[in-house]
């Protein structure tokens, strides 16, 4: 009640709480395009987790050849079959307190096989997701290299290349290469997504990536260009006019929608903590 009563008599601070809040956003707010530092950082973390997840690899394929090994010598040697006794259990028409040491040994020594296949399967699974995650993190690397340039063609042609080679997928293409849009103008986009696959040119939306920040210096940045490119490609007439609006800014009520929701959550957010200090 005092921080409502202090607020009514001085507005101002409702500003510099609603102000505060919005910075905290922006500064928390994940950015379409990293820093060079952090997009290497980024990529020696995930240079680590391939690592440690081909040697978990390599260990499961050699965990599963030792176990094969050791089936196979101990079937020959007691004549039994583990994948028979395996069958019987589980059908229901054997029990493992029914065998004997001999049948336990081998059935205990299928069960190993059997678990070292799985642990196969897991860590081929996690070593081709560290393998993508790594390409991923070497692309974003590479994205905020070409940022500081502004020469996009050679990060293109990585992403491409990555993609056609089967490395990241249709989704991941498309981010990445949505992500490289969110500093052009439209002009520059449309120059750099002309020779792109139409399945993959369909997928392309650099509004979804950018962060509030990047908006804002987007559209500054390029908001006389984006402007003659609209009168360029548009009709003279007033009816086009929000037709320029929404081709200079794609998805602009969607994104402004979205957008300043999150921001206005923000603020409150840091208006709600404000308060509860000043009540304390």
């Amino acid at each position: 009640e005092l921080m409502n009563v202090a607020m009514s008599a001085n507005p101002i601070g409702l500003l510099i709480g609603a102000i505060a809040g919005l910075i905290a956003y922006l500064a928390t707010e994940e950015k379409a395009i990293k820093s060079v530092e952090e997009a290497q950082k980024a990529l020696n973390d995930a240079t680590r987790d391939y690592i440690d997840a081909e040697i978990e690899f390599n260990e499961a394929i050699n965990r599963h050849e030792e176990a094969l090994v050791a089936l196979g010598v101990i079937e020959k040697e007691l004549g039994i079959s583990g994948e028979e006794l395996y069958s019987k259990v589980q059908d229901g028409t054997m029990s493992y307190k029914e065998m004997n040491e001999q049948q336990r040994t081998v059935y205990d020594s299928y069960l190993n096989l059997i678990d070292a296949e799985k642990r196969v399967e897991e860590t081929t699974t996690n070593l081709s997701e560290a393998k993508r995650a790594e390409t991923k993190a070497m692309l974003d690397h590479q994205l905020s290299l070409a940022a500081q340039s502004g020469e996009y063609e050679s990060y293109k042609k990585s992403v491409m290349d990555a993609y056609n080679q089967g490395k990241i997928s249709a989704e991941d293409t498309q981010e990445a290469l949505s992500k490289a849009m969110t500093k052009m103008s439209l002009r520059s986009m449309e120059t750099f997504r002309q020779d792109l696959p139409s399945d993959i040119n369909a997928g392309l939306d650099p509004f979804k990536y950018a962060s509030l920040l990047e908006q804002m210096e987007r559209n500054f940045t390029n908001a006389f260009d984006d402007a003659a490119y609209a009168m360029e490609v548009l009709p003279s007439s007033a009816e086009s006019i929000w037709q320029g609006i929404q081709l200079a800014f794609p998805n602009v009520e969607e994104w402004f929608k979205n957008t300043f929701e999150d921001a206005k959550n923000a603020v409150i957010g840091a208006w709600e903590n404000i308060q509860k200090d000043f009540n304390k």
